[in-house]
């Protein structure tokens, strides 16, 4: 029987996986082009030769993603169908949790939340707040255009030495804030602060507000799991800046989670 290969045609990469039963998804990404016709057969060829597959393995190839209209016919000479996006979100990142209900959170040039349960999965909001946010602001502000760089450089930095924190702001004991949390996005950048810590910085201010918009998304809803998927996912200061929600039941009641291959969920639920 053959395979199916999922492509999610982001504005920024393009991903593809491979369910093989059995085995671990075979993943790759690359950036997507500006042409998303010529940049999805280029990058489909580079695929197949980079993991030895050829076009006659697959039966079908599934799109997703804002850019995968952009797709009409066959892919060298294979079928292909369009997969609602939303809904591979949710089940990506159920299958990748092994969670039955959960806010999804797809992280990607900007931000979807999608409420996945009891067999639905809906789209209960969006932020323009996102990679797209955390790189032009490093292009602009930093003059840093490589994502790895600015990476290397946050993990290095200091969230902390350009954040005002509500405990700054307390006297003593008595206040019903919890001076653990954030007053101010870059509300206090200290004298010894570098670019590496203004790079924390940048992430941390997309990751806090993302946290903060699933408590508030989640506040009437018995679901309590938040599965964090899409490119930003994987990003070494995740844990760090996610940290927070978890360890502070009483105000978030929140558990988050990063699942293997986070970076694939809506293209893995694409072929789901």
């Amino acid at each position: 029987m053959k395979n199916r290969i999922g492509i999610d045609i982001g504005g920024t990469n393009t991903k593809l996986a491979v369910l093989m039963p059995e085995q671990a998804p075979i993943t790759a990404i690359f950036p997507s082009g500006q042409d998303p016709v010529r940049s999805v057969h280029e990058l489909l060829a580079r695929f197949f030769d980079e993991q030895h597959l050829d076009a006659g393995d697959f039966s079908e190839i599934v799109l997703t993603g804002q850019r995968a209209t952009f797709i009409r016919g066959e892919l060298l000479g294979i079928p292909t169908r369009i997969a609602d996006e939303i809904r591979s979100i949710g089940l990506g990142g159920l299958y990748l949790s092994g969670l039955s209900e959960a806010l999804v959170v797809s992280m990607g040039t900007g931000t979807a939340y999608v409420l996945a349960q009891n067999g639905e999965c809906r789209h209960i909001g969006g932020s323009s707040l996102g990679g797209g946010t955390i790189t032009g602001m490093a292009s602009r502000f930093l003059g840093v255009h490589d994502y790895k760089e600015l990476c290397d450089m946050a993990v290095r930095g200091n969230w902390r030495k350009c954040d005002l924190m509500i405990g700054d702001l307390q006297g003593g004991t008595g206040s019903s804030l919890d001076g653990d949390l954030t007053a101010s996005n870059f509300g206090q950048i200290k004298s010894d602060a570098t670019d590496d810590d203004i790079a924390a910085a940048l992430f941390h201010i997309v990751f806090e507000n993302i946290g903060v918009f699933c408590h508030f998304a989640l506040r009437d809803c018995p679901v309590r799991n938040v599965v964090l998927t899409g490119a930003l996912s994987e990003n070494p200061l995740i844990e760090d800046c996610f940290d927070i929600f978890n360890r502070k039941t009483e105000i978030f009641n929140l558990r988050v989670q990063v699942p293997p291959h986070s970076a694939f969920a809506p293209v893995i639920g694409a072929l789901l």
